[in-house]
Formats: structure tokens, sequence, C-alpha cells
């Protein structure tokens, strides 16, 4: 990586955190293209390349997809061999995932850390791209939706052992809840996230003609999910000055997402969904 790291406890300003994402980005679209792997922009980064042909301009991260067994196998390469000094894969297995129950990797820069309000310092995460796994999800809106529930619901029994209590409390009540909370994860988490490793590729060697992200079923189907045939290729687009894989059906999918997605939100919207409170050099 051309960008070096600075003094500890450092603020990263956004150009910079942008062009991190971008050389990790390349390196990870190389190493797909060298072993084979289908890797393609998503979510709003497939937005901002169509419409704004780079970063939404209040958005500030970078989303990719490809096939759960491409996932697998970028896994495991990575994890043996990294993209270079300083980026590292990680999912959550990792303890710097461990308050997200999503079962989405990510590429970041182990040199950097994000913290979110509300987490404490040990949630902390890094400057990284979301890698999202595709899988199978019935064709059938009845069977899905309930799919959906059922992956909702784990996580938010996850979500009430990992968030940590505010602070706010009364001090005798933050205490107990931290203590629950800490019983809980003890008792529990592994098994609800063993529980969500087995739900997202249920339907691994099913039949259908729909593809989504049951690793991170946010908002569920029809608007998350695909038609396999959306996907079944790659063209390439523009995005920050350089061109991207992005899925033949792009359109069809950025409709079935955010309907009439190049007019733009009100400008009341038009802010991140992020809500960190520093950006910093480990």
């Amino acid at each position: 990586m051309s960008i070096k790291r600075g003094e500890s406890g450092e603020a990263i300003s956004e150009e910079i955190q942008k062009e991190m994402l971008i050389e990790m980005l390349d390196a990870i679209m190389e190493r797909c293209e060298e072993k084979g792997w289908k890797c393609m922009l998503t979510w709003g980064t497939l937005l901002g390349a169509v419409r704004h042909h780079g970063f939404i301009p209040w958005d500030d991260d970078i989303d990719v997809m490809m096939s759960r067994e491409d996932y697998e196998a970028f896994r495991k390469d990575v994890l043996e061999h990294p993209l270079a000094e300083n980026v590292i894969f990680i999912d959550p297995d990792h303890p710097v995932s461990d308050f997200l129950p999503y079962m989405v990797g990510k590429i970041g820069r182990a040199d950097t850390v994000v913290h979110y309000p509300g987490y404490g310092k040990k949630f902390e995460l890094i400057v990284s791209i979301d890698i999202f796994p595709m899988d199978n999800v019935p064709d059938d809106d009845e069977v899905t939706s309930a799919y959906f529930k059922e992956s909702m619901d784990q996580v938010q029994a996850i979500n009430r052992i990992i968030y940590m209590p505010a602070k706010s409390l009364n001090p005798v009540h933050y205490v107990i809840s931290y203590l629950r909370k800490f019983i809980w994860k003890k008792l529990f988490y592994k098994k609800l996230i063993e529980g969500r490793k087995e739900l997202v590729v249920r339907y691994r060697n099913a039949k259908t003609n729909r593809i989504g992200f049951p690793a991170n079923f946010d908002g569920g189907c029809p608007s998350t999910c695909m038609k396999k045939e959306w996907i079944k290729d790659v063209i390439k687009l523009p995005f920050d000055g350089k061109e991207y894989n992005v899925p033949v059906g792009y359109d069809e999918i950025l409709r079935n997402t955010y309907g009439d997605y190049m007019q733009l939100p009100p400008e009341s919207e038009r802010v991140s969904r992020h809500n960190y409170s520093e950006v910093l050099w480990r």
C-alpha cells in the first residue's frame, strides 16, 4: 500500500480514507482476476458507479460481492497470502468484528481504528471494504419472508448480547446490564454465531432462480434479492477515474433495490449511513 501510516492517534481525513479504500479495491480485484474469481461492485458503490462515476458524494465506503464459492476461496487465499502489508481479512470469527452479527467479510487496514459510539473501545473496527457473499434464496416470497424473519430474530438475539449498555444508566443498572451481557456472551454467543453460519447457506444446494445476501439480510426480498441472470456476467464501469467490474444486470439490480435510482434523494437525506465518531491511525 502506498499510503503510509501516520502517528498513533492522529485523525485520518476522509480523502485519505477513500484513497485507502481504492487501493484495497484494486488489490482485491487484481487478486480475483488472477484466480478467476468474479468480484463486482454492489450496494451504494454500484449506485455510485452508475450515477456519480465514483463515490456517492455523501457516502464514504466501498462494497463488493461475489458468489459463495468464490468468497470462500478468496477468504482462504487472503488469510494465507495477505493482499499487502497491514491489509487483513476479518469476519465474525475475528475479534475485531465481534459486534457484527452479519456473516460478511472485510478487507481492511490493520493500522487504522474506527470508533463507533455506544459500542465501547472493545468494539472498534478498521477502515475496510465489505465483501458480501451471494447465496441462494427461495423463489417463493412467503418462504423467503419467513427466512428473513428467522435471520432477523438471530441478529436481534446477538445484538442483545453484544451492544454495550448506555453509560447514562444508573451506575447500579449499568453494572448489572454489563454483567448480564458478559454472562450471556459466555453462554450463548458462540452458539448463536454458529447458527447464523448454518442459516446463511441453508439453500446452498437448492435449485433456485434467485440469489441474495442472507449473510446480511437487511431489507429482505424482493428488494435485496436478484435474479441469477442479472449477475451471470460482468461489464466495466468507471469509478473514481478507473474501471471496475459490475454485474451485467446492474440496471435491474438498482431498480429492484432503489427504484428510480438516478433521481437524487432530498437534500435532508444526503447523509452518510455510518455513525462512527472518529477514524484514527492505530
